[in-house]
């Protein structure tokens, strides 16, 4: 009997990918990330092959437009255009991991909104890009919005 429950948690924390589900809690300490100026996106390269884990993420603004906030996986801003979404599993470089409107922003000039997922934080195995999209297809198409945008991103790492 306990062999086979041995053997069944062993065989759980392999399809889990053993411990990697521990070290995604924003309850241990985190790094935060932040533009110095303005800029159209910020970049944060993963390191030594692990996982980023975005806990919070805050976008500021300074133009008027309807705005989309792009998490990619990836080391650099993709070129305006149309965005490809992450597969299931292990995602591509450069897919789009995330999107969704900036629901504040209503073609507003200055404003600010931020973007939680402490209850389950997003994995980025690349790098971690975030931009401000202003393109009027949303989230199917990236329109970089210049360097109208400040981003702090509160990220984990294993």
């Amino acid at each position: 009997m306990v062999k086979r429950i041995l053997i069944g948690l062993a065989v759980c924390l392999a399809l889990w990918g053993g411990n990697a589900r521990a070290q995604t809690s924003c309850n241990q300490p985190l790094f935060a990330e932040s533009n110095t100026s303005i800029a159209p996106d910020l970049v944060v390269p993963a390191g030594n092959g692990s996982n980023y884990y975005l806990c919070n993420a805050t976008i500021v603004w300074h133009s008027a437009a309807n705005r989309w906030l792009m998490l990619f996986n990836g080391t650099s801003l993709p070129s305006n255009g149309a965005t490809t979404q992450c597969g299931t599993g292990k995602p591509a470089a450069n897919c789009l991991m995330y999107c969704a409107p900036i629901s504040t922003s209503g073609g507003s000039a200055d404003g600010f909104q931020t973007f939680s997922w402490v209850n389950s934080p997003l994995a980025f195995n690349t790098g971690l890009v975030a931009a401000v999209s202003v393109s009027s297809s949303g989230c199917a198409s990236l329109t970089a919005d210049g360097n109208n945008d400040w981003f702090y991103l509160q990220v984990l790492t294993p």
